[in-house]
């Protein structure tokens, strides 16, 4: 639907005594403005007493640090709650939890109060400047905070179970740490090293983005619009980031509860008491990812963020040129990114004052959480504050009434202020049209009031004596000049653009139809564009538009616009078609956004190469230059493999002829580096066209079939397709010698590639180290002495380098009778000694071993026959070794074989009841009493009761130091 909604028609002709007369109306110079600025002028003189230099905004209070170390707190309309002086110097970072105020400062302390309780303080000095302070989101229940500052290192502060405060470095670095950020189970901060965030669900570090350009002397910004999801503001940067979080339930020993714990977790044993696990055997685990959504370079300085409607507001910072004092900074600005990081406006409205000694650092932007229908913000500096808050609807609608917007008006005041006020504004517009004498954008305004006023409720007027209404103004305004024009075009120029249910949609088909059967495209085009698409039978006319096309492909502008009411009507497929007939890069957007790749699969290969000027591109152009041109085409198409499929694509390419085939080989070239395991079924088209376009990845294609095929093990399904034989034929007919011999060790023809390579490469070094890979290959051996027994000029080369290999007598023994060696002696020499040489090293390692085996094993030796003496007196730790022995007791072993303590042997006699602890089975280890005991010749010791008492104590000690002895 062409949505003109000031109804800029220039008529072909006009009327005798109009000629001379119509004017266009001219478009707003001026953008109009979102925000509204005010300046908060009742504020305690002490706020400003000293600059601010940090802020932050609650849903109950306002907190404004100052350079003397003074604190305000305040209530959403500024008045004062509380005032201290937390520190002796600039307040550097400030955080929240609702209750307790964080401050940490360039004098190197922290500081954390409580807001209802004056007494509840916590005060840490680090002796070195803090930059920033995040508390705990649960700080009244936890007690713990993170920090950091020119020390270069995140410390997590936590009080233990005995009330004093335990520091964890979380992180260190040489760089100062410029923010951190706390927020709910997220933990960010920055430094040197960039922008890290951290979970604390799986307790890993989810990412980590490098620091900005500029980053070094700039502070980070923060927003959170939602849960889920972060804006963050750094230097020239913003970053989209959103936080996904998926819970499932596995054992503690999964979780990492029980044994090591996490594999990657960063925070040490001390941060417990923060991050605790479960406590049961089950426990439910939650799995943290985030994501970059969209990353935006600005060539301006963000000096605050803070989320506006579905975008990123941001107060910006004119850029500094690489010059960090520039001599006249500019005041900041509101911009306005949506969510993919694109700028969709920016408002130089705002005035502040004394910008010329104000730099980035010096301003902020925070969220108004004060309850009203309009959203609202501080924007404060040094020395002001000025609330931004979005203007309403009456107030856009006065604006656009003083600059004469009169249809701009009309249009916003559609659901604010009574009907008939909105009609008074129409007949304004109306007036205003016939002053400049444009009679007949006057007439089609009038035409929109009217039509409008009929479908608008009014309890003044019921829907019949609307519509009689209008037909009146019509017939008095309207009627006469489409009476006055006698021809088509006069009467299309002057019949209305907005449909209605009064309108005759047949005079509208007549039109268009006239100016098809003359051919008049000019016309036909310009009423496609104006006219509604209800005000005519659309699916009748398309079948007459695509008639033309046929017989006048080179029409481009009637296929733009069909295309453009083929977008209007949602018929997205018969737009995306015409698109790609005019190589309109668009289409790529648009069939990404409607998944419509499927459904032009035969369209493929145009969509692939949209960018390229004329088809022999493909052939003419550079592979990188190619690859460039095609990335953002194939990206999209790769991106979609799950809606049109890898073989569908490639098939499809194949059919156009060769020409095709560079396409299909970059297209594979990214498919692998998104889904490998998908691309492992064109490994042999994938082989052709690396030998045929990129041979140097030819070689790691090779190794990396390999690697695959080796870990693969017994699962066919992640193992390579490629054709190891056909691969090698390819390589023959190319010459292509490394990657012929690899193929072939892979193949297990090593004889076959150590010829190749003597043969082929004549390199006798690199057959020699081919030969120390199989060293255990003696077949090949015998190849390269063979080979070099024809060629003599290497049998130095293989005398040097196969010591250890080979014995100077193997070489010997195969020299042909009668063949003159050069240097024979001297190589033999070389040879000898260096075997001697060889054989005095493994002697000496061998005597090193046996010295070191010797050394340890005595060790071992007097460590099992030696003893350590207790002290149970002043040993408490012997005192249970000594319980767990029975040292002090006689121990007895009966005729059973069973041990038993004089205690348990007496018990019977002096503590019947409890006669149920001996072993009632066996009657003969009870005993009447200690003259029983003794008469049965218990009393003394032999060497066979000796040895089991001695097993006796090993048993007992094996049990109490696990280790046996």
């Amino acid at each position: 639907m062409a949505d003109d909604m000031s109804f800029e028609t220039e008529p072909k002709s006009a009327l005798p005594e109009e000629q001379g007369q119509q004017q266009q109306e001219p478009p707003l110079s001026i953008i109009e403005p979102i925000l509204k600025y005010t300046k908060v002028s009742k504020l305690p003189p002490s706020i400003f007493k000293d600059s601010i230099s940090a802020c932050l905004s609650t849903d109950t209070f306002l907190v404004f640090g100052a350079h003397s170390g003074v604190i305000h707190v305040t209530k959403l309309d500024f008045t004062i709650i509380r005032t201290y002086r937390a520190h002796k110097a600039s307040v550097l970072g400030l955080s929240s939890d609702g209750t307790y105020i964080g401050s940490a400062s360039l004098d190197g302390t922290v500081v954390v109060i409580s807001i209802l309780d004056k007494s509840d303080i916590l005060v840490k000095d680090f002796k070195r400047p803090v930059h920033s302070i995040a508390l705990d989101p649960e700080y009244s229940v936890t007690k713990s905070f993170i920090s950091g500052g020119t020390a270069g290192e995140v410390v997590l502060t936590e009080r233990g179970w005995l009330g004093n405060l335990a520091d964890t470095v979380l992180d260190s670095g040489e760089d100062p740490v410029v923010s951190i950020y706390w927020i709910e189970d997220v933990i960010i901060w920055m430094n040197g090293a960039g922008l890290s965030v951290y979970g604390k669900f799986n307790k890993q570090l989810l990412l980590n983005l490098p620091i900005p350009v500029g980053g070094e002397g700039c502070r980070p910004r923060i927003c959170v619009p939602e849960r889920n999801r972060l804006y963050i503001g750094w230097a020239g940067k913003v970053w989209n980031l959103k936080i996904e979080i998926s819970k499932h339930r596995r054992s503690r020993r999964e979780s990492g509860i029980i044994g090591g714990g996490p594999s990657k977790g960063l925070l040490s044993s001390g941060a417990s008491m923060v991050f605790s696990a479960a406590s049961s055997l089950v426990s439910n685990s939650v799995d943290q990812t985030i994501t970059v959504e969209a990353e935006l370079d600005m060539n301006l300085l963000v000096a605050g963020i803070a989320s506006f409607r579905d975008s990123i507001m941001v107060l910006s910072y004119p850029g500094l040129s690489g010059d960090s004092e520039q001599k006249n900074p500019l005041t900041p600005r509101i911009q306005l990114l949506d969510s993919t990081g694109v700028i969709t406006y920016t408002d130089t409205s705002l005035k502040l004052e004394e910008t010329q000694r104000l730099r980035p650092n010096d301003y902020h932007l925070l969220q108004f959480a004060e309850t009203t229908s309009a959203s609202k913000f501080l924007i404060i500096s040094a020395s002001e504050i000025v609330v931004a808050e979005e203007r309403d609807l009456g107030n856009k609608i006065e604006w656009l009434l003083e600059n004469g917007a009169y249809g701009e008006a009309w249009k916003f005041s559609a659901n604010y202020g009574p009907s008939y006020d909105r009609y008074q504004i129409g007949i304004s517009w109306v007036q205003d049209l016939l002053s400049k004498g444009n009679w007949l954008k006057a007439l089609n305004t009038l035409s929109m009031i009217q039509n409008t006023f009929i479908d608008t409720y009014s309890e003044d007027m019921t829907l019949d004596k609307r519509i009689e209404h209008s037909i009146q103004i019509w017939n008095k305004f309207g009627w006469k000049f489409i009476d006055h024009g006698k021809y088509i075009t006069e009467t299309a120029e002057l019949l209305p653009a907005i449909s209605s249910e009064t309108n005759d949609r047949a005079i509208y088909d007549a039109i268009l139809i006239h100016y098809i059967d003359e051919l008049d495209l000019k016309n036909l085009i310009q009423y496609l564009k104006k006219w509604d698409t209800k005000l005519y039978h659309f699916d009748t006319i398309k079948v007459y538009f695509e008639d033309i096309l046929k017989q006048n492909p080179e029409e481009e502008q009637l296929r733009k616009t069909l295309i453009s009411l083929y977008l209007q009507l949602e018929d997205y497929l018969a737009a995306a078609t015409h698109l790609v007939y005019l190589k309109d890069p668009s289409v790529l957007e648009l069939v990404q956004r409607q998944n419509l790749f499927h459904d032009i699969l035969s369209k493929i290969p145009e969509l692939l190469t949209l960018n390229l000027s004329h088809e022999d591109d493909l052939l003419l152009s550079p592979l990188p230059i190619l690859k460039d041109t095609l990335s953002a085409a194939i990206t999209a198409v790769v991106h979609a493999r799950n809606s049109v499929l890898p073989q569908q694509v490639v098939d499809e390419l194949l059919k156009r002829g060769d020409s095709m085939r560079v396409v299909v080989f970059l297209y594979l070239d990214r498919l692998t580096l998104v889904d490998p395991l998908v691309c492992k079924q064109f490994d042999d088209l994938r082989f052709e066209l690396l030998s045929e376009f990129d041979r140097s990845k030819l070689l790691n294609f090779l190794k990396s079939a390999t690697r695959r095929n080796a870990a693969a093990g017994d699962n066919p399904g992640t193992k390579s397709s490629l054709d190891y034989n056909r691969a090698i034929q390819i390589c023959e007919a190319n010459d292509y010698i490394p990657e012929l011999v690899y193929l072939l060790e892979q193949t297990g023809k090593i004889r076959q590639a150590l010829n190749i390579i003597l043969t082929r490469l004549k390199d006798t070094e690199q057959a020699i180290t081919f030969a120390k890979t199989h060293y255990q290959e003696r077949e090949l051996w015998d190849d390269l002495i063979t080979y070099c027994m024809a060629h003599t000029r290497f049998l130095r080369m293989l005398t040097e380098h196969t010591v250890g290999y080979l014995t100077p007598a193997e070489i010997i023994m195969r020299i042909p009778p009668r063949t003159g060696v050069k240097d024979l002696k001297q190589l033999l020499a070389g040879a000898f000694a260096a075997q001697e040489r060889a054989v005095c090293v493994h002697r000496g390692i061998l005597s090193l071993v046996k010295r070191d085996t010797l050394e340890i094993t005595n060790t071992l030796r007097k460590l099992r026959n030696g003893g350590s003496c207790i002290d149970p007196v002043s040993d408490p730790e012997a005192a249970n070794v000594t319980r767990a022995l029975g040292v002090g007791e006689t121990i007895v072993v009966l005729p059973s074989g069973k041990l038993r303590t004089e205690n348990e042997l007496l018990a019977p006699i002096f503590h019947r009841e409890e006669s149920d602890s001996i072993d009632e089975n066996n009657e003969a280890d009870v005993f009447s009493g200690p003259e029983d005991w003794y008469a049965r010749g218990y009393g003394s010791r032999s060497v066979g009761q000796k040895v089991k008492h001695l097993a006796y104590i090993k048993s007992k000690l094996a049990a109490l130091l696990v280790t046996p002895i």
